[in-house]
């Protein structure tokens, strides 16, 4: 169990990282608790990507990025000559049609970088955290959620929900996947919403067959076992 978490640290997210606003919806399901968070990433660089954030631990979260060393001696740098007032200016720009709300709540989480000459400024995505039911067999529950996250950061497909990290803190039961948020909901959800006209009922299925279609493409094969709508 171990070996395999630190196979995925890269993609550990320290609990500390996410908060539930109190109205945030939650759907149940048999074994888990799907809810919405806000994920602590810092803001934008200069090419306009969310860069992952590091936990209380020092590692970071998110995709593996392939790069050569002077690439990131270069973004290193970069990053420390970076002024507040030119920071602050593009996070004004980006949150101008966010709201004042979320603009003063950003920068309260304004703080001082790695060193005296930078600014670090934080600001949160929406994700729908997958909270899993613990019961006395937490260690079942920890494997066969690792073997969940290891199987989807090897994935990439359109139709193949993107994982951002996942949370483990057993000693206060904690076990817990991040996802990116949709706002349509499950399937489900979304064919109820409205009346679909038969062409884009069979898109909706077509794009599932995709979806299934890349995971037995792959090698070994991997079953889905838990299609439902």
């Amino acid at each position: 169990m171990r070996a395999k978490l630190e196979q995925l640290a890269q993609w550990r997210i320290h609990p500390s990282s996410i908060k539930f606003p109190e109205d945030a919806p939650e759907f149940q399901g048999s074994f888990a608790t799907i809810s919405r968070a806000l994920l602590a990433v810092p803001s934008d660089g200069e090419d306009g990507t969310d860069r992952p954030a590091a936990t209380k631990e020092g590692v970071v979260h998110g995709r593996k990025e392939k790069s050569s060393s002077g690439a990131a001696e270069s973004e290193g740098n970069s990053d420390a000559n970076r002024t507040e007032h030119g920071t602050m200016r593009r996070m004004k720009m980006r949150l101008k049609s966010m709201g004042k709300g979320l603009m003063t709540g950003l920068l309260g989480c304004w703080g001082t970088g790695s060193s005296s000459s930078s600014k670090v400024a934080i600001d949160y995505k929406t994700v729908a955290v997958k909270k899993m039911r613990i019961s006395r067999e937490i260690a079942r529950i920890l494997k066969s959620t690792l073997r969940e996250a290891e199987f989807l950061v090897e994935l990439s497909h359109p139709n193949i929900i993107t994982l951002n990290g996942f949370v483990e803190d057993t000693p206060n039961n904690i076990i817990w996947l991040v996802f990116p948020w949709v706002d349509n909901g499950s399937l489900s959800d979304f064919v109820a919403s409205a009346d679909w006209e038969i062409p884009e009922r069979i898109s909706l299925i077509s794009d599932v067959a995709d979806g299934v279609t890349y995971l037995h493409s792959q090698k070994p094969p991997i079953r889905h076992g838990d299609l439902k709508s």
